[in-house]
């Protein structure tokens, strides 16, 4: 999308919002809708999938089973309902802006548990995307978040710490075994210096294999602690 574009989309989003979610009532996501917001409150304390209502503060079977190099993940929405066509239509419609409108709303929901994510990292790295799709899309949907979270954690971005050597197919059009290895060798360290605890950042987890190959580079790098951040996770 070009910029004149771009500013046209935004303008007319802006001097005629409405709902998102239900398109009639005003507001990014209404009242009404809010109510109807997925938010992920119970979850796996390692890789952030959803357990429901039911359940909270242990650890899934698959992270159990195979646990990963990075320490913890906090993704505040579930990837379901209208959340995932607002995600859909900011990574892949141009809609960017839509990334800040759910984190502010979602930075209200969970103050406490961003103030931890503060306390807990020193710095923050994205997930890059390869020159190809970056060209394709316009923009990094990672480095959108990233940005966000460095203004109101008061946390500095490292822009070129990792770097995407690969070109790999859309993660969205495969199974999980072959994200595994669509994702292999995707990312390398371009500066090896040693980082105490860092938080990488991501729009959406679901099997998990973007960011387990780019925390394992991290962590061949000489990273000491990784936690990682979404803005949402898959339930499937």
């Amino acid at each position: 999308m070009n910029i004149l574009n771009f500013l046209k989309s935004f303008i007319s989003f802006i001097s005629d919002e409405r709902c998102v979610a239900c398109d009639i009532n005003r507001g990014f996501i209404c009242d009404s809708c809010k109510l109807l917001i997925p938010l992920n409150r119970n979850f796996c304390q390692i890789c952030a999938y959803p357990f429901g209502s039911e359940i909270s503060d242990i650890i899934c079977g698959k992270c159990l089973q195979k646990r990963p190099v990075y320490k913890k993940t906090f993704s505040p929405l579930i990837y379901e309902g209208f959340i995932r066509d607002v995600i859909i239509k900011a990574k892949f419609e141009g809609k960017f802006f839509y990334y800040t409108r759910l984190l502010e709303l979602v930075y209200s929901y969970f103050e406490k548990e961003m103030e931890e994510l503060k306390n807990s990292a020193k710095v923050i790295v994205p997930i890059p995307l390869s020159k190809e799709r970056l060209i394709e899309r316009g923009y990094n949907q990672s480095m959108i978040i990233a940005k966000f979270l460095s203004k109101k954690l008061k946390l500095p971005i490292l822009y070129d710490k990792l770097i995407r050597v690969k070109n790999t197919k859309p993660q969205s059009k495969l199974g999980e075994k072959d994200r595994i290895e669509n994702i292999k060798g995707a990312f390398l360290l371009k500066k090896t210096d040693k980082t105490d605890k860092i938080v990488l950042v991501d729009d959406i987890i679901t099997s998990g294999a973007t960011i387990n190959e780019a925390a394992l580079a991290l962590k061949k790098g000489g990273v000491n602690e990784i936690q990682v951040f979404s803005l949402c996770r898959a339930s499937f």
